[in-house]
Parts: C-alpha cells; sequence; structure tokens
C-alpha cells in the first residue's frame, strides 16, 4: 500500500498517478486506488450503520414509553373520575386537579427517568465503541435526553390531567 499526499482534491488525480507508476514499472499491478476520505468512510460505516439503527430504536423506544405513559396517566384518570367528580363537587379548583394528575404523571416519569440513567451509566462500558466524540459518561449529554424525555412526559401527563379537570361532577357522581 502507498500513500501519496496531493495539495488538491486527489480524485481527479487518480488517473494521473496510475498511468505514473505503469510508466515507471508496467508490471506493478494497481488492484485499486482510493482516497483518504473514501478510506475512512469505509473504515466507519459498520459503526454509523449501528448507531443509526440504535437511534431509530431509541426514537421508537421513546415514543412507545410516551405511549405507555399516556395510557397509564389515562387509565388512572379514568379509575378516578369519581374521585375527581367529588374533589370538584365540593370545591376543589379544575387547577388544583390538573396539578394533582400532572404531579402524579411526573412522578412516575421522574422514577423512569431516575432507572434509565442508573442503567446507561451501568451500560456505558458496552457502548463505548459506538460513540463517535461523545464519552459514554457524558453528563451534558445524558443532562440532555433526561430534560428532553421529562418534557416529552409532562406533555403525555398534561392531556389526562386537563381532561380529568373538565369531569362534569354530576355525571361522574351518577356513574356507576
Amino acid at each position: 500500500m502507498y500513500l501519496i499526499r496531493t495539495a488538491g482534491d486527489p480524485a481527479p488525480m487518480l488517473p494521473r498517478i496510475k498511468r505514473a507508476i505503469q510508466a515507471v514499472n508496467p508490471d506493478i499491478a494497481i488492484e485499486r486506488m482510493n482516497t483518504m476520505e473514501s478510506l475512512v468512510v469505509e473504515s466507519i460505516w459498520r459503526r454509523r450503520l449501528w448507531g443509526m439503527i440504535l437511534a431509530v430504536f431509541a426514537g421508537l423506544a421513546l415514543l412507545l414509553a410516551l405511549m405507555g405513559l399516556f395510557g397509564v396517566m389515562s387509565y388512572v384518570v379514568a379509575q378516578q373520575r369519581k374521585e375527581i367528580g367529588i374533589r370538584l363537587a365540593i370545591g376543589a379548583g379544575r387547577a388544583n386537579v390538573v396539578g394533582s394528575v400532572f404531579r402524579r404523571g411526573m412522578w412516575l416519569a421522574g422514577a423512569g427517568i431516575t432507572v434509565g440513567l442508573t442503567l446507561a451509566l451501568l451500560m456505558s462500558t458496552l457502548l463505548r465503541g459506538l460513540l463517535f466524540g461523545v464519552p459514554p459518561r457524558d453528563a451534558g449529554t445524558l443532562a440532555a435526553v433526561s430534560t428532553a424525555v421529562l418534557a416529552a412526559a409532562a406533555v403525555a401527563c398534561l392531556v389526562p390531567a386537563v381532561r380529568a379537570s373538565r369531569v362534569d361532577p354530576i355525571r361522574a357522581l351518577r356513574q356507576e
């Protein structure tokens, strides 16, 4: 393997370099000629592919987690419809009901983030080979991801919380 340094773009020079080598010794077999950039890209394509696959699955996992949290919160609100109706009937404000349901959902999200961060820190050594330019235990990255998950969970909790505050107390008390 020979390396040739060029001043400009090496791609247009490849045919001239090949002709120059053939002119010096026609018996030299030139199997292939590549630029250093293409060799680097070729050497890391598997890692990039795995990184993209992991990113897609991480996105799907986040979506499933948010759908699960939304489903759990909707179920909890539906199960406590009578209790929420009683609270509203005896004078609890809608903001109080929204806050109560929202806090419960955010507590679940906080517990999930805590477990997720713990597992991420434990598994970070396995992912070291797939990360480029980011240390596996980068506090900024872990904080950014945790904040993004917490924000998404807040949105997933807000819809059932607002829905809970719109419960008609009379209907909720007559139900069942």
